[in-house]
């Protein structure tokens, strides 16, 4: 795929992406490596009672404090912080990966992301222009409805489950990243 970020002086980074499906590798034009993709369960099963309890409650100190941090702060400085290597970032998005306006308009372009000031965008302006696009290019949408879909299995669960044919026939569904 295909990238472009300018600024507001006219300066522009252009390129492409490649995509390696049976390694996740995400690299640019030149070949240089830029991330791993990951789009799947991250445990095969329902998470246990006890670890999802209040840390805090539960023992003077967090269970998870090793591993778990949570900071007020700005999510370009944190993401581009060399400290942070290798750290994984939760940001507001919706359940497809991207952010978008609204469930009736798609961002396609990470260039449109330069005027939403809010956490999502800014967090995908942080990284290179080629990972934040193909955040877009593979967001699940109306386009695309095999794309990256968080709540995809997790519906069909939910449907198989209903007792009733009314229940599963219930159209709840992501459209655009919004369910």
């Amino acid at each position: 795929g295909g990238f472009e970020l300018t600024t507001a002086t006219g300066l522009a980074v252009r390129g492409t992406y490649s995509f390696d499906p049976a390694t996740g590798g995400l690299r640019d034009e030149a070949g240089a490596f830029l991330g791993t993709f990951f789009d799947g369960h991250i445990r095969p099963g329902a998470f246990p009672e006890d670890g999802l309890a209040d840390p805090w409650a539960a023992a003077p100190e967090p269970r998870c404090s090793c591993c778990v941090g949570v900071r007020c702060s700005e999510i370009m400085a944190e993401i581009q912080d060399p400290a942070n290597a290798g750290a994984f970032f939760v940001l507001p998005s919706q359940l497809n990966g991207a952010e978008y306006p609204s469930h009736h308009r798609v961002v396609e372009r990470i260039n449109d992301y330069k005027a939403d000031k809010t956490g999502g965008p800014m967090g995908q302006l942080a990284v290179h222009p080629a990972v934040g696009q193909f955040i877009l290019d593979n967001a699940a949408c109306d386009r695309r409805p095999g794309g990256v879909d968080a709540v995809r299995d997790l519906l069909a669960d939910a449907r198989r489950g209903m007792r009733t044919p009314e229940a599963r026939a219930y159209g709840v569904g992501l459209r655009n990243g919004y369910l």
